[in-house]
């Protein structure tokens, strides 16, 4: 593999062999498979695969990866537990964020923060399913839940970048406005990232054929989607609360939650991009750098929640008028 296909725009080749768990990947595993013999050669040429005596059974995540963690009971193998357990502590987290999100009903964007979490819960429930290595690469059902799940991903960066607008108030939090942008937004990048991952798996419309060579592994669309539309999303946010803590609230302790947030953030897509293989490796197949990027999403979204508690109201108190949602009034020292 050369360096110019690496570097090659919408390119997922490097990254679905040197980034194990990499969901996206399934899409591609079903697409090289549906080449028949020629796929094969292509995904099972990789030395790893010579110790499997099912090479198509007990696959991992990944298209040619240099290391992987087989399915869960072949060879007598427990698929990716570390992952299996970070991501069900996880979602435990984020269910907890979500009840204490839905109790602060003062708490301006109350709604449009606990869809948020609400969503990330459901990303962590398919996430199980898609990297736990509970079910076989190559099968229709797991590219149906990896083009779920994708669409959700794709969906909260869009309620991300909502909840930053709702934080500066151009656009008020819990009116039809807030709602009907939430959603229509949301449902539009689900529903246009789960088509192109399907249609990249099963190539319906013939408009997504594989790649020339199809070993590249290119998909501009869940390119795009996946991986350029988060970190846009990501700025974007991050400029929207610089200017609401420092030039609205004129405060430092939420700027802490928030930096926090997303370094955290920023950390778990190195461990998962960057570390995959590295831990991989050293753990003879055991474990990967998922379960490390997962856990530091979690932790990402727990300073997301501290840094929005620490803009908002908690409760109406003893106010009688009407009751609309207010940031909170600090002392001038």
């Amino acid at each position: 593999m050369s360096f110019s296909q690496t570097r090659q725009f919408g390119s997922w080749q490097y990254l679905c062999q040197e980034s194990p768990s990499l969901a996206p990947c399934n899409l591609f595993f079903k697409q090289i498979l549906s080449l028949g013999d020629r796929g094969e050669d292509i995904l099972f040429s990789n030395p790893a695969f010579s110790l499997l005596d099912d090479r198509l059974d007990g696959a991992g995540v990944g298209v040619r990866p240099h290391c992987f963690i087989t399915r869960a009971s072949v060879q007598g193998g427990l698929g990716n537990i570390a992952q299996i357990v970070c991501t069900a502590l996880c979602l435990v987290f984020s269910l907890i964020l979500f009840a204490a999100a839905k109790r602060r009903v003062a708490a301006v964007a109350r709604i449009e923060f606990a869809t948020l979490i609400g969503l990330w819960s459901l990303i962590d429930v398919l996430s199980l399913l898609t990297t736990g290595g509970f079910l076989q690469q190559g099968t229709d059902y797991l590219v149906w839940i990896t083009a779920i799940q994708m669409g959700f991903r794709s969906a909260w960066f869009w309620a991300l970048l909502v909840n930053g607008f709702n934080s500066t108030q151009l656009l008020e939090d819990g009116t039809p406005a807030s709602i009907g942008t939430l959603w229509t937004g949301g449902i539009a990048f689900f529903v246009g990232t789960a088509y192109i991952a399907v249609d990249t798996a099963f190539n319906w419309s013939g408009r997504l054929p594989p790649s020339n060579p199809p070993e590249y592994l290119i998909s501009n669309g869940l390119f795009v989607l996946l991986l350029l539309w988060p970190m846009i999303a990501t700025f974007l946010f991050t400029a929207l609360m610089i200017y609401v803590i420092f030039f609205l609230l004129k405060e430092t302790l939420p700027a802490f939650w928030y930096a926090s947030s997303l370094l955290t953030f920023m950390l778990s897509q190195a461990a998962l991009f960057a570390l995959g293989y590295t831990i991989c490796d050293g753990s003879n197949s055991r474990v990967d750098g998922a379960f490390v990027a997962t856990l530091l999403e979690a932790i990402s979204l727990g300073f997301l929640f501290g840094g929005w508690r620490s803009i908002t109201e908690d409760s109406w108190y003893a106010y009688e008028g009407a009751q609309e949602p207010v940031y909170p009034k600090h002392a001038i020292l």
